[in-house]
């Protein structure tokens, strides 16, 4: 007889001991831009190019709002729709998993040792729900923003993309951002450490590789690439 709760335990320790070991690996130092919010101007962009990541540590300067730093999981579920389905990932295996709001939220709040899995989600677009009223995209943001520069007006027939606002409560992968578009991050609570890994062909490639490996849970692909830099960043940072 197979003890499914006992292998669910095992998956679990497993995911753990994964980012236990991010913990034991040596990355690149980081050296990407720290700028201030007011000097994020499109002149500055035009002139640096936004070749790489960089970081402002305040908002101040960068003409945006956010939700308040107390913003829950649950008030989130509660302000799209906790029925609206979303795609979840499972972290070790990469597998798609699909669930209700309702039941995110009720997983996040879950003590970590009684996940069964450790679940990922990154397709919370919110740009057509309440949330969105809280919500001021950084003004450069705005301004690169082809879907505002270029895209038909939103009264004509023509549909409206939904890809401008996403909430995103945890994630662990590696992943190029739609069809590597720029994307800016603002972190309200919490912690996150991005590891960055330059798009050249050869490292293109090998992510290709990983990313299609049934060893892809065994493999960290920061391990199969000349450097990967590590960056953390806290509440407040942008």
């Amino acid at each position: 007889m197979i003890d499914y709760n006992e292998k669910n335990r095992a998956a679990v320790e497993d995911e753990h001991k994964y980012v236990k070991l991010l913990h034991t690996k040596r990355f690149a130092k980081n050296k990407f831009l720290y700028v201030d919010g007011h000097s994020v101007t499109l002149e500055w962009i035009r002139a640096f190019g936004f070749k790489e990541p960089f970081l402002v540590e305040s908002p101040d300067g960068l003409e945006m709002r956010m939700p308040p730093a107390s913003l829950t999981v649950d008030q989130v579920a509660d302000a799209c729709g906790r029925n609206k389905i979303i795609d979840a990932m499972e972290v070790l295996t990469q597998a798609d998993k699909q669930m209700t709001l309702d039941d995110w939220a009720k997983y996040f709040t879950e003590p970590i040792e009684k996940r069964k899995r450790l679940l990922n989600v990154i397709s919370l677009e919110i740009g057509s729900t309440k949330l969105a009223q809280l919500i001021e995209r950084p003004r450069i943001v705005r301004e690169l923003d082809w879907t505002e520069i270029v895209w038909p007006p939103r009264d004509s027939k023509s549909e409206f993309p939904h890809v401008q606002l996403y909430y995103i409560p945890t994630n662990l992968l590696f992943a190029v951002d739609f069809g590597g578009s720029s994307v800016f991050y603002h972190i309200l609570s919490g912690e996150k450490i991005f590891y960055f890994i330059r798009p050249t062909p050869v490292n293109l490639k090998k992510y290709e590789k990983w990313s299609s490996s049934p060893d892809q849970s065994k493999v960290f692909l920061g391990d199969e690439v000349k450097e990967c830099i590590e960056v953390r960043i806290s509440a407040g940072n942008t």
